[in-house]
């Protein structure tokens, strides 16, 4: 929840596939969205879905919707992690409000020279090219291999194979800190950067299955994952909302976060 002039509204992150069918279908499924979020929340944007949005035909649309309506914006995974960098001794967990900033009062082309802007430094100019050489490198280290299938029966196997992962994407992206950390003989609280844990948890459903060789476009699913722990509601497909469900369920993370998917918000058609 994040509480705006005194007034609580729950967080609803959306997906870029979401966005783009809410203006194919603005009469039916489009109107359902937003009278669903509206009810209760504001919507939550991920850098990763707006760069996906704006290369599609309804990006002007959206910027025209969009520049009427309070939405949030997510800072890139890199800023959340110094977020959560920052408040690494604190006593209260980062939150919502620590990793969003408010999209609102800005007229169409303002909004649009915000998001473009905000997008280029947040994942690049060339975020697809530079999406296809991460997946390259990452495939290829040592760290990042398979679990076997004995492993992925247990449940500490599994958990010890996250927080690996997590302390790897922390140390690439804080690396000074983790160096004085380990110069200190002190261990990394991965649990302080919820939002690397759970791209590990999503990189393992994802990737770490003998029979789950993963491609690159999976990399944005795990780049939007740092914004989950934060959020109250997730709208997003149907193989992503299983893995959280069950990522849930078995491991207990994700907990209080609720997915909707697209069926789900389809109108219910008369028999």
């Amino acid at each position: 929840m994040i509480t705006v002039k005194n007034k609580s509204y729950k967080c609803y992150l959306i997906d870029s596939n979401f966005i783009i069918q809410m203006f194919k279908e603005r009469e039916s499924f489009g109107s359902n969205v937003i009278n669903r979020v509206f009810s209760d929340g504001l919507f939550v944007f991920s850098p990763v879905s707006l760069w996906e949005i704006s290369q599609d035909e309804c990006f002007d649309e959206f910027i025209s919707v969009f520049s009427t309506l309070p939405s949030l914006l997510a800072l890139s995974d890199d800023d959340i992690v110094n977020k959560e960098l920052e408040n690494y001794e604190g006593v209260e967990p980062t939150s919502i409000k620590d990793i969003t900033f408010l999209l609102s009062g800005n007229s169409p082309h303002e909004l649009n020279l915000i998001i473009k802007n905000y997008i280029n430094k947040a994942l690049g100019e060339d975020y697809k090219a530079t999406e296809k050489q991460y997946f390259k490198e990452m495939k290829g280290r040592n760290s990042f291999g398979y679990l076997d299938g004995q492993s992925l029966s247990n449940k500490k196997a599994i958990k010890s194979s996250v927080d690996l992962v997590a302390f790897e994407f922390i140390s690439n992206l804080v690396p000074s800190f983790c160096k004085t950390l380990q110069a200190n003989s002190s261990a990394l609280n991965v649990t302080r950067f919820p939002s690397q844990v759970s791209k590990s948890y999503i990189y393992h459903y994802k990737f770490a299955h003998p029979s789950r060789k993963g491609e690159p476009s999976d990399l944005s699913d795990i780049l939007i994952s740092s914004i989950l722990p934060y959020i109250d509601v997730y709208l997003t497909e149907k193989s992503v909302a299983n893995s959280i469900r069950e990522i849930r369920d078995v491991h207990g993370f994700y907990k209080g976060l609720e997915t909707i998917t697209m069926k789900q918000m389809r109108p219910i058609k008369e028999a």
